[in-house]
């Protein structure tokens, strides 16, 4: 709406990023009663926080000093819009929409109730598609998870990044991961790479932007992007920079 502009937008996103990784972090709680796989748990669900925490770091920094990441955005979008990210554009949902939202909100016709009530529908949809995915993609067998999931760096990204595009949301994607790791039947370094692939399926958002007239929410898209992307570049094709986050997980 132009209340504030794309430049403040950058930082909130940046602590989006990490903000995203409290749900695998409060998974491992599940294991608290087990000293053994709490500890694996526990390092299993912070290995998503180390390396958005060192991509933010990273990133803040060069957007605080230089501004890159609002320059390289722009020009970027610049190649699909014409108007600046502050010029306010209508935003056509009927994709999307069909009325539900509205109808529930004219009945009730209190924010506080719809709030609540959209928290739990929320909580609900997770632990359905979550209880789905674990039962159909990661199923029982330990050699079918090495084989299809874990069987190198590259395939497990490849899986991380198809599955979170899916159901566009990281969280339960790397949330899955946990028990596994817990109860031993994947090591933890072999769970990094899905979860970097998990970064780069969570900007899905990015390729449906098309069906929007918003110029902002492309260029908030294509930000989420590239800060992901970079994350990639920096930490997958490297095998001792790649392990980083792995390293930090053990010792904390």
């Amino acid at each position: 709406s132009g209340s504030i502009t794309f430049q403040d937008v950058v930082p909130m996103i940046l602590g989006a990023n990490i903000g995203t990784t409290l749900t695998s972090t409060l998974i491992c709680l599940g294991y608290i009663d087990k000293r053994k796989e709490f500890r694996k748990a526990l390092a299993a669900g912070v290995i998503h926080d180390f390396f958005n925490i060192i991509i933010v770091l990273i990133l803040f920094t060069l957007e605080l000093q230089y501004g890159l990441l609002s320059l390289f955005t722009g020009k970027i979008a610049a190649l699909f819009s014409t108007t600046s990210p502050e010029q306010t554009a209508s935003v056509n949902y009927h994709i999307f929409n069909w009325g539900l939202s509205e109808k529930l909100i004219n009945l009730i016709d209190s924010a506080i109730i719809t709030l609540i009530i959209s928290f739990a529908g929320l909580i609900l949809a997770i632990k359905i598609v979550s209880k789905q995915i674990y039962g159909s993609i990661i199923g029982d067998s330990q050699s079918k998870l090495r084989l299809y999931l874990f069987k190198n760096p590259y395939k497990s990204f490849g899986w991380g990044a198809l599955t979170t595009g899916l159901i566009q949301s990281s969280s339960i994607t790397t949330s899955l991961v946990v028990p596994l790791v817990a109860t031993g039947r994947v090591k933890l370094k072999k769970i990094a790479p899905f979860i970097y692939g998990a970064n780069i399926g969570t900007t899905i958002t990015a390729f449906i932007t098309v069906a929007f007239n918003s110029t902002t929410v492309l260029n908030i898209a294509i930000l989420h992007l590239l800060i992901n992307v970079f994350g990639v570049v920096l930490f997958l094709p490297f095998p001792s920079v790649r392990n980083i986050p792995v390293e930090l997980a053990k010792k904390f």
